[in-house]
Parts: structure tokens; sequence; C-alpha cells
């Protein structure tokens, strides 16, 4: 009996331990170095390197890569499915979109120019379904691929001043809140039907 209790204490401290212990997968550059943004997909993490400001993707096996380096650092959410990426530089700026292989300027209407205001900023409520990623501002909601720029394409524009508040998913479809500021209007909750969005 006290060896069998003794073996299953053993058994238990070492799950404990194999579960409980973190690893070390990335040690930045410099001692002054500190991480700023973090994201991740299904596969890799991405981080930021400040002052650096070197943006790394991290693979499973703990391999940091440098995907680019930033002029300034991003200020707000970036978003990543499979290796590709949608990122801000800075306030006034276009987005970058990484393709996988290079970062392209997200000109021409695909998005506003990345800034501090709610129409100009990528929400983290964004979510993935296969190689498509949903994101919102505060006034719209967009698809992308991240094939090419023209691959973001825009879902639902808010009806009124005041915006989306949420945004919330199911397998098949994206439930949203149009609000309004005035009781002519009351506020609304909207659905898209994903069965019927494609890229």
């Amino acid at each position: 009996m006290t060896k069998k209790l003794l073996a299953l204490v053993l058994l238990t401290n070492m799950i404990t331990n194999c579960i409980a212990q973190p690893a070390n997968i990335y040690q930045p550059n410099g001692s002054t170095t500190n991480f700023g943004k973090a994201a991740h997909d299904s596969l890799n993490y991405y981080v930021v390197n400040y002052p650096a400001l070197t943006l790394m993707k991290i693979d499973g096996s703990n391999n940091a890569t440098l995907v680019t380096t930033l002029t300034v650092d991003p200020f707000q959410t970036m978003i990543w499915n499979n290796g590709k990426g949608i990122y801000p530089v800075s306030n006034g700026s276009p987005f970058k979109l990484f393709d996988g292989m290079s970062a392209i300027d997200v000109t021409g209407g695909q998005l506003p120019m990345a800034g501090y205001t709610g129409d100009k900023v990528i929400t983290s409520d964004y979510f993935h379904k296969g190689n498509t990623t949903y994101f919102r501002t505060n006034n719209k909601i967009y698809k992308t691929d991240y094939s090419s720029v023209a691959s973001i394409q825009t879902l639902a524009t808010v009806e009124y001043l005041v915006g989306t508040t949420e945004m919330q998913h199911t397998e098949n479809s994206i439930i949203f809140s149009d609000v309004v500021s005035t009781s002519a209007a009351p506020s609304c909750l909207k659905r898209i039907d994903l069965n019927y969005q494609f890229i």
C-alpha cells in the first residue's frame, strides 16, 4: 500500500511539474528591449520588440524569424491568420497587409488610414473561419484572406453615427449591434449569413 501511495505521489508530482512549467520561447535582443504588441494565429506568435521595432514571427518549434522592421510601435491590434496579417504602422499611415512574402500598403479605400479614432482602429473581436478573417472597426465589418489588398471586402457599413459596439459570431453568421444615438431610429441587432459570403 505504501509503495502504491508513493508511486501515485511521484506520478502526480511529475504531471504537475510538466504542465505547470513555462518554456522560454524567445529572447529579444538587448537588455533594454521590451515586447510591444503581440498577436497569434493557429500556427505562430507575432511580437514587436520595442524599442527595436522588429516584428518577429515565432513558430511552433520556438524559432523566431524577422517579418519586417517597423518605423514606429504599432499602436493598436494586429491580426494574423496562417502566417499572413494586417497591422498598423503609425497614426495617419496606411495599414500594412503581409501576404506571407511581403508587406503592402492598404490604400484605395479597402481600409481607412490607421488612427486613434474608432473608425480607424481594428477591434479585438475579430475571428477566423478557415483562411478567412472577419474583423471590424466601429463602423464597418470586413473580411479578407490576405492574398492581396483587393481581398479586403466590406461586408457591412453601420447606418448610424454611433457605430457598432460589439460583434459576435456562430459557425455560420455574424451578429452585430448597430447603435443609434437618437430615439427616432432604434438601435438594431443585425445578422450577416456567412454561408453566402465567399472570397
